[in-house]
């Protein structure tokens, strides 16, 4: 287990490196922009997935535009807009009025196109049995082309455990078992 935390202070909060944490193929960074502030990433070989917490922002890059990105005010404010890249698409993201985004990148090569995925588009399943229950967002899922991300959301209650059925993702056996990190916020 490694844990780490954001300070929610402005500008970008780099949470997982590969360099410095026991993750291999995911990093995160935690993004809070005001109002007209921007931010640009060129990182080469690298697909995003970039989950508007809460807040709205444009993302530009070459050959593409999402403008007025962002429905809610918080994570508890419905479901997720969910911008994805494919690798080696530079971008820049600007706020339009406060923002906030976690920016999830892993190792690609595979290019895809770039996709919005809107809250209407988040598929919502209530999971789990007594004592596990939880509303899942399947968010940036196998409907979208990329490399490695898989993104979604879990909104457990109070006196829940947040997974059941026991599971692990250290095998590729896909369907029963997939081969991937998780990181959890």
């Amino acid at each position: 287990m490694y844990k780490k935390s954001w300070n929610k202070k402005f500008g970008r909060s780099e949470i997982f490196k590969l360099e410095d944490s026991f993750c291999q193929k995911v990093e995160m960074d935690m993004l809070r922009l005001a109002d007209g502030d921007s931010k640009s990433y060129r990182e080469e070989n690298k697909e995003y997935a970039l989950v508007i917490l809460g807040g709205k922002c444009t993302v530009k890059g070459d050959g593409f535009e999402f403008k007025d990105a962002g429905k809610r005010k918080d994570v508890f404010d419905g479901a997720a807009t969910c911008i994805y890249i494919p690798a080696n698409k530079p971008f820049t993201i600007t706020a339009i009025g406060e923002v906030s985004i976690a920016v999830a990148k892993c190792p690609s090569i595979k290019d895809f196109a770039p996709v919005i995925i809107n809250p209407d588009d988040v598929v919502i399943k209530n999971l789990g049995k007594p004592g596990w229950e939880r509303e899942a967002h399947f968010i940036l899922d196998e409907r979208v082309d990329s490399n490695m991300l898989y993104i979604g959301e879990a909104f457990v209650k109070g006196g829940q455990w947040a997974s059941y059925p026991p599971h692990k993702h250290d095998d590729d056996n896909m369907p029963t078992e997939a081969e991937t990190e998780e990181i959890y916020y």
